[in-house]
C-alpha cells in the first residue's frame, strides 16, 4: 500500500471511532426505552387480565382505568344510578347486560319495567298474572348475583310462583315505601316481602336530604373516596399506582376501614373496630334514619294491608361480620359485633310489639356458614349464590307453613 492510500484511509478510520460510542449510546438508550415501555404494557395487560387476583386494595386504586384505551368502560364501571327525590336512587328502564364487578361480585344485569312507560328500571322482564310474590328492598333483592341465583327470581322458578322483582339498589326504607305505594296496588300481589339491611338508616337520611327535610348530621368516618381518573391516569393503570406511591393523595379519614381475615379458607375482607360502628345508634344520623324507617314500616304495613290487600313479611339481613362472628369476635370484639346488629334487634322488637310477620336470618345464615356454606362473597359484601339459596328456600318454607300461598301446581 502506497503512502497516498495510507492517508486516504485515515480519515474515515477517525470518523468511525468518533462516531462509534454515540451511536452506541443511542442504541443503548432505544433498547432501554423499548424494554421499558415492553415491561410497562406487560403489566398494564396483566392488571386487567388478572384484576380478580390482585390485592382488593389495588383493584380499588385502579376501579376507573379504562379496560383498554379506546373504549369508556372501565375497570369497574360505576352502577348507572339515577338521583330521585322520590325514591332516592334509580336505574332507567331498557338497559341491556350492564358489566358489574365490584371485588369479587361479578355479572350483569338488564332492566324492564313493570308497565309501559314507567320511570323505574327494575330487573324484572314483567309482571305474571296472577301474581303471587311483589318483592321490594335495595341490592339485597335487587341481588348481586346472575338473575337466575337471585332469590327472587328462585321463588319464581323453582317454585313456580310469579314474582316480581322490585328492588332498588342504593335505597332505603323510606324510598322503597314511595315504589310499593306507587305500584302495589295496580299489581295486586297476593304477597309482598320486603327486605332490610342496617344501612336503610343511613339511606332514609340521605333521602331525606335530598328531599330538603333535614340538614347535615353526623355520621361514621367514611373511607377515603377514589379520586376520579383524570388524563393519562384514565388509560395506565402503572401511572396510576405510581402516582399514589410517588404522590400520595391527603388522606381525609384517620381510621383504617377494611381489612383482611382468612376464614374458612377464604381471604375475606371485613370491617375494622378503629372505630364506633357505622350503624351504631350513638350517631345522630343513624338516630334520625332510625325514626324515618321506623315510619316506613309502620306506613307501609297499613299501606300493604289496606291498600293492597296482600300479607307482608319483612326480611331482615345482617351484615357479614355478623353472620361470621364466630370466626371474628377475638379480632373485632364482641362490643362491636353487637352495634352491627343493633338496629336489626331493634326492628325485630318493633315486628313483635306490632305482630308483623319478620324473619331475622342471622340464626339461620350463621348456622350455614358454621356448616360450611359461604352465603357471603369473600371481599364484597353481598350475598352471594349461596346466600341467596338459602334465603329463597327459608322463605318457601315459611310461606308454606303459614299458608300465605298455595304450593303451585
Amino acid at each position: 500500500m502506497t503512502t497516498d492510500n495510507i492517508e486516504n484511509t485515515l480519515p474515515s478510520t477517525v470518523e468511525q471511532k468518533k462516531g462509534g460510542k454515540p451511536r452506541s449510546i443511542l442504541s443503548g438508550l432505544i433498547l432501554t426505552f423499548f424494554s421499558l415501555a415492553f415491561s410497562v404494557l406487560i403489566i398494564e395487560i396483566f392488571v386487567r387480565v388478572g384484576f380478580d387476583s390482585l390485592p382488593p386494595s389495588m383493584q380499588g386504586d385502579i376501579q376507573h382505568v379504562r379496560r383498554v384505551p379506546w373504549d369508556k368502560e372501565r375497570l369497574v364501571q360505576e352502577f348507572p344510578f339515577v338521583i330521585d327525590n322520590k325514591f332516592q336512587a334509580r336505574l332507567d328502564p331498557g338497559i341491556k347486560n350492564y358489566p358489574i364487578h365490584w371485588r369479587d361480585a361479578k355479572f350483569t344485569f338488564s332492566t324492564g319495567t313493570v308497565w309501559e312507560g314507567h320511570v323505574v328500571g327494575l330487573r324484572t322482564d314483567g309482571p305474571r298474572w296472577p301474581l303471587q310474590i311483589l318483592a321490594f328492598g335495595d341490592s339485597f333483592t335487587f341481588c348481586w348475583t346472575e338473575v337466575n341465583d337471585c332469590w327472587v327470581q328462585r321463588l319464581q322458578n323453582e317454585y313456580g310462583w310469579n314474582s316480581v322483582n322490585a328492588g332498588l339498589a342504593g335505597t332505603g326504607s323510606t324510598g322503597q315505601l314511595a315504589l310499593i305505594e306507587d305500584i302495589g296496588p295496580p299489581l295486586e300481589p297476593n304477597l309482598v316481602i320486603w327486605q332490610w339491611y342496617p344501612n336503610d338508616l343511613s339511606d332514609d337520611y340521605v333521602l331525606a336530604q335530598i328531599q330538603g327535610k333535614t340538614g347535615t348530621l353526623e355520621g361514621a368516618p367514611g373511607p377515603d373516596p377514589v379520586p376520579d381518573a383524570k388524563g393519562l391516569a384514565q388509560y395506565s393503570a402503572v401511572y396510576t399506582l405510581l402516582k399514589k406511591w410517588l404522590d400520595p393523595p391527603k388522606s381525609t379519614s384517620p381510621y383504617k376501614h377494611y381489612v383482611t381475615r382468612e376464614v374458612n379458607g377464604r381471604e375475606m375482607l371485613v370491617s375494622t373496630n378503629e372505630y364506633t360502628s357505622p350503624f351504631s345508634m350513638t350517631y345522630p344520623l343513624v338516630q334520625y334514619g332510625w325514626e324515618r324507617n321506623v315510619e316506613a314500616h309502620e306506613a307501609g304495613a297499613e299501606f300493604i294491608q289496606q291498600e293492597i290487600g296482600a300479607e307482608m313479611i319483612l326480611v331482615l339481613l345482617p351484615t357479614k361480620e355478623e353472620a361470621y362472628a364466630e370466626y371474628l369476635v377475638d379480632d373485632l370484639g364482641e362490643e362491636y359485633i353487637q352495634q352491627l346488629g343493633e338496629s336489626r334487634r331493634m326492628l325485630m322488637a318493633l315486628c313483635e310489639e306490632k305482630g308483623w310477620r319478620c324473619i331475622d336470618m342471622l340464626p339461620i345464615f350463621q348456622e350455614a356458614i358454621h356448616n360450611g356454606e359461604t352465603i357471603y362473597y369473600a371481599l364484597d359484601f353481598h350475598l352471594d349464590a349461596s346466600g341467596n339459596k338459602l334465603l329463597a328456600e327459608t322463605l318457601h318454607d315459611y310461606i308454606i307453613e303459614n299458608g300465605l300461598l298455595d304450593t303451585p301446581q
